[in-house]
C-alpha cells in the first residue's frame, strides 16, 4: 500500500504552503528505513521517474520506503536548477536554517523531516550530463570515524555503479559540499546517505531511469527489505573496478573561449598528459588543447560545447588522495 501526502514548508504570499510531495511503502513487517530524494535541482527530473518505478514494482516483504519525488517544487514547475526567488542552489544550504532566506527555510523543512523518519540510508538522486556514465557519490566524513566512511563505501558499492568520493576534500570543502543533502546528512546528522548521479541529460532517459531503479533495488536486498529470495543484484556494464578508490576530478578549460572537441569518451581509461580535449574558434582553427592532469576514468563530458576560459571540460575518477 502506497501512501500519498504532502510536507508543509512555509506559507506562501497568496496564504497557500509551499509543500513538498511525499510517498510512503510500508511493508507488512517492520524493519529498514530508506529514503529517496528527487528533483533538488529543479531541473533534473529523472529522479522522479525513478521513484515513481521503484514504488510501482518492488515488493517489500519489511520495512519502509519514504521518498519526496520533487523537492524543489518552485524549480521544477519553472524548469529552473536554482529555487527561482532568491537565486540560491538548494543543495549548498543544508541543513537550513528555520528563519533563514527562502532556500534555507526549505532545506531546513526537509532536512529536519528527513531526520525525523530515522532511516538507515537516504539515496539523493540527480541528473549529470548528457554524455556520461551513471555514477555515486560519497561524501567526505569530515569528522574521523573509520566504521562509518567504511559503511558508507559499502552502500554505493552494493548499488552496482562506479563510485567515488567528491573531489579532493580540500575541494570539498572549498565547493561547500558539506551544504549538500547528503554531506549535512553524513556531517551533522550522521545518517548514511549518497548521491546517485545519473546521465542523460535533462530527461527521462531509459538507461539510466532503469540503473537508478537497479541500484536502489540492490539497497533494498542488501538491507532484506525484498520479497523475492532469487534475487540476482545487479551491477552496470559501465561500472569500474580498480584496486583502489576513486574521487572525482573536474577536468577545466584554460584561457580560450570557442566551441569545445571532444577526444575522449564516458567510461574510457586515460593518462596523464593524454589529449582529452580540444577548444577551436568559430572558423575550426584550434586554439587550445586540453590534457588530463592524471591517470583515470572519464565519468562524464561537458554540459555545452561553448568554451569559455574555466569551462567543465570533463569530470575524472582518479586515485583517492589519503
Amino acid at each position: 500500500m502506497i501512501e500519498y501526502a504532502y510536507v508543509d514548508i512555509f506559507e506562501l504570499v497568496d496564504e497557500s504552503s509551499l509543500r513538498a510531495p511525499l510517498m510512503i511503502k510500508k511493508a507488512p513487517e517492520a524493519g529498514p528505513r530508506v529514503f529517496l530524494v528527487g528533483g533538488i535541482h529543479g531541473d533534473e527530473v529523472v529522479g522522479l521517474e525513478v521513484i515513481h518505478r521503484v514504488f510501482d514494482n518492488v515488493d517489500l516483504k519489511k520495512g519502509t520506503v519514504y521518498a519526496m519525488p520533487i523537492v524543489n517544487m518552485l524549480g521544477f514547475e519553472l524548469v529552473q536548477r536554482e529555487v527561482p526567488y532568491d537565486r540560491k542552489d538548494l543543495n549548498r544550504v543544508f541543513p537550513g536554517d528555520a528563519s533563514g532566506e527562502l532556500s534555507e527555510r526549505i532545506a531546513h523543512g526537509i532536512f529536519q523531516f528527513i531526520k525525523k523518519a530515522e532511516p538507515d540510508i537516504v539515496l539523493d538522486i540527480h541528473n549529470d550530463a548528457f554524455n556520461s556514465i551513471p555514477f555515486i557519490l560519497i561524501d567526505w566524513v569530515l569528522r574521523s570515524d573509520h566504521s562509518f566512511e567504511k559503511r558508507l563505501e559499502e552502500h554505493a558499492d552494493v548499488f552496482g555503479l562506479t563510485h567515488c568520493y567528491d573531489n579532493s576534500r580540500e575541494e570539498y570543502l572549498k565547493d561547500d559540499m558539506h551544504h549538500s543533502l547528503t554531506g549535512a546528512l553524513v556531517n551533522e546528522a550522521r545518517i548514511a546517505a549518497l548521491t546517485v548521479e545519473l546521465g542523460g541529460g535533462r530527461e527521462f532517459n531509459e538507461s539510466m531511469v532503469r540503473a537508478g531503479t537497479s541500484g536502489i533495488k540492490n539497497i533494498l536486498h542488501r538491507l532484506g527489505m525484498i520479497a523475492d529470495d532469487r534475487y540476482e543484484p545487479w551491477v552496470s556494464p559501465t561500472k569500474i573496478a580498480a584496486p583502489y578508490t576513486f574521487m572525482d576530478k573536474p577536468i577545466y578549460t584554460k584561457q580560450k573561449s570557442g566551441v569545445i572537441s571532444h577526444r575522449v569518451k564516458p567510461g574510457e581509461f586515460v593518462k596523464g598528459g593524454q589529449l582529452i580535449g580540444v577548444v577551436k574558434d568559430i572558423f575550426g582553427r584550434k586554439r587550445e588543447e586540453v590534457l588530463s592532469p592524471d591517470d583515470g576514468y572519464i565519468l562524464s563530458l561537458g554540459y555545452s560545447v561553448i568554451s569559455y576560459p574555466g569551462s567543465l571540460l570533463a569530470i575524472l575518477a582518479v586515485k583517492k588522495e589519503r
